[in-house]
């Protein structure tokens, strides 16, 4: 039994080695939402590394059910669109599956001062886009004049209506989506 054991163990440590398998680990047993939060840490060799992902934290409810999820990404993807990191937000119902209900995105600072935006949020209804918001940097701010900007959009996920505010949060402009642009 000693042998098998050993082994195994043996086997086990090859593998953490090789890179085949992620490193899981439980980082909280009770968290935010009443359940346990798990850390997944990848490596060059697993398969979410190479779609761009280096770690995954999961936040589930008291029920064992999926509450938020935080995704990091690898700079190699990061430089491909800014992104850094992402978060999502699921609501939980009783015998009903998680609903994700918002997802933001955070954006390296290099993609913040060349674009102006540092921040992102997109608000889900009923599994469908219903509002983005595009949050910008103080220097693009001042510079533009425009901190926030709100994109809402229809049944189909189609753009509706778009509206700019200034730092202190007053409605700046509008516009309309009509045959593929904005009015």
């Amino acid at each position: 039994m000693k042998k098998v054991t050993a082994l195994l163990c043996a086997f086990g440590f090859l593998m953490l080695l090789a890179g085949g398998a992620c490193a899981d680990k439980i980082i909280s047993n009770h968290n935010e939402y009443g359940g346990k939060t798990e850390e997944e840490i990848y490596t060059p060799k697993d398969r979410q590394y190479k779609l761009g992902i280096w770690k995954i934290v999961e936040y589930y409810d008291k029920y064992g059910k999926i509450a938020e999820i935080e995704s990091y990404y690898t700079d190699d993807h990061a430089a491909l669109d800014g992104v850094n990191k992402r978060e999502q937000y699921y609501k939980n119902e009783a015998f009903e599956k998680s609903e994700l209900i918002k997802a933001e995105f955070y954006y390296t600072d290099a993609y913040a001062k060349r674009e102006g935006i540092y921040k992102s949020e997109i608000k889900y209804k009923n599994d469908k886009k219903a509002k983005a918001e595009f949050y910008y940097t103080d220097e693009y701010a001042k510079k533009k004049m425009i901190a926030k900007m709100e994109v809402t959009y229809g049944p189909f996920e189609q753009p509706l209506k778009q509206e700019y505010y200034d730092k202190s949060g007053k409605l700046i402009t509008t516009g309309k989506w009509s045959k593929d642009e904005w009015k």
